[in-house]
């Protein structure tokens, strides 16, 4: 194969295969992995986790490459990419070192106000509490 042919073969491979951990990943988080402190102290931000794997086709390093500005945000995104099971390697990369970038965004929304419980004619709005979102992925808003 001539080697344009196969770095692109590679480009198309690891850029599929970073976008399979990204899913995984997806699955695996919840508005429950956003800490509590970090609600409370309206910490938000986005983290990039660096995944390195070794010649042959074993994790070898998750970092940060990119933090959030809050090194418990960042921790959380570095323990969510090691919880999960890496998806076999593809042929195209194997026998290589290579390494790709996994986004995090972790970005508090604002819920609306709800009717109080009570349910009396003049029953006041109570603000709900502030929910934390953790988003994987390659296409962060």
């Amino acid at each position: 194969m001539p080697p344009k042919l196969e770095r692109a073969n590679q480009e198309v491979a690891l850029k599929s295969y970073a976008t399979q951990v990204a899913r995984l990943i997806g699955k695996a988080v919840s508005e429950r992995d956003y800490p509590r402190i970090a609600r409370e102290q309206g910490w938000q931000g986005s983290t990039k986790v660096l995944v390195e794997m070794g010649r042959d086709g074993l994790l070898k390093r998750i970092s940060v490459s990119r933090s959030s500005g809050f090194s418990l945000l960042d921790d959380i995104a570095v323990s969510k990419v090691r919880e999960i099971q890496l998806p076999e390697v593809p042929g195209e990369l194997r026998e290589r070192a290579f390494s790709f970038e996994v986004p995090f965004k972790f970005a508090l929304r604002k819920n609306e106000q709800r009717p109080s419980q009570d349910g009396g004619a003049a029953s006041k709005q109570v603000p709900k509490q502030d929910e934390g979102v953790v988003l994987p992925g390659p296409s962060l808003y």
